[in-house]
């Protein structure tokens, strides 16, 4: 199964806004080239590892890979100017959506819908359960 790998530096553009806010051509082009020559380099490591790169765009990539090789190809991820938040999920969209996910609860860090959401079994039928159960226990008790 393959799966989808989205990511996107943490507080890139903040950090080129500082740096414009200098004025210094040579930092801004120097930050601005590093992160996206960052995501190119891992860009092509993703790639020799059977991956597809939909996106590589300055500061964020996503792709798909098999599940094998998905530990692998995180563990690649190595670069000098900024730190990255990763969402990985079975479709685009669940990638995307953790992706979210992880610039909300702090950033720097790796977010699987897998380990964000129970299965469908528990997700739809035993949650619609718990919900209705609760609702009646509030309304009962008033």
């Amino acid at each position: 199964m393959n799966l989808y790998i989205a990511l996107d530096g943490d507080n890139v553009g903040s950090k080129l806004s500082e740096l414009i806010k200098e004025g210094d051509d040579l930092k801004v082009a120097t930050f601005a080239n590093g992160v996206a020559e960052d995501m190119l380099r891992y860009a092509n490591q993703v790639r020799e590892l059977g991956a597809s790169v939909l996106l590589c765009s300055g500061d964020s990539l996503l792709y798909t890979i098999s599940e094998e090789n998905l530990k692998k190809a995180i563990s690649l991820l190595d670069t000098d100017f900024c730190t990255y938040t990763i969402g990985v999920g079975r479709t685009i969209q669940e990638a995307h959506l953790m992706l979210n996910y992880g610039k909300f609860m702090g950033k720097n860090c790796i977010h699987t819908w897998k380990d964000k959401h129970p299965n469908w079994f528990n997700f739809k039928l035993l949650g619609f359960f718990k919900f209705v159960f609760i609702a009646a226990f509030k309304y009962l008790k008033y």
